[in-house]
């Protein structure tokens, strides 16, 4: 019966010194979103940023989107966001971290986008040539649709039917 268990109790520790190999290696993606000619040092849980605004209307877009660190990057590291749509890359802008890790960066996006989902990506790298240090979690990004215009008049995109309201 002993042996029995000292075995099972071996498995479990194969399988979970196997299972840390594989994620320190981010063989499964780990850490790389956004970003495709980079790889990344260590696998760490995703840190967040801040980005604003969240959405807007097509047609009427603001022109910028700012980025801001959540959690620091190494100083003198190069901060990249982008805005993304499945492997698209809308926009993008680069900044330099600042001696304690922290960054701010407007990203101009098209006036043109068309309404769905988009991400805000954001990745840290050394400024000479290496893997990612650090890959936040991204941040959703909408365009919504326009109001649909008066009966007769024809639009470019699909557009949203006004709410009506009764009164009684």
């Amino acid at each position: 019966m002993f042996g029995r268990k000292r075995a099972r109790a071996l498995v479990v520790i194969a399988a979970a010194a196997i299972a840390v190999a594989v994620a320190a290696t981010g063989a499964f993606g780990a850490g790389t979103a956004g970003h495709s000619t980079r790889s990344t040092s260590k696998a760490v849980a995703s840190p967040h940023f801040q980005s604003s605004p969240t959405q807007g209307q097509f047609g009427h877009l603001k022109s910028t989107i700012h980025a801001r660190s959540g959690a620091p990057c190494p100083a003198g590291d190069t901060a990249e966001v982008k805005l993304v749509q499945g492997t698209t890359t809308y926009a993008s802008a680069q900044v330099t971290a600042d001696s304690k890790g922290g960054w701010s960066v407007f990203m101009t996006i098209p006036s043109n986008l068309l309404p769905g989902k988009y991400a805000v990506t954001a990745n840290c790298f050394p400024p000479t040539p290496g893997p990612i240090i650090l890959s936040y979690k991204p941040n959703n990004f909408r365009v919504v649709a326009p109001i649909c215009p008066a009966q007769g008049t024809t639009t470019t995109v699909r557009c949203r039917v006004p709410a009506t309201t009764s009164t009684t």
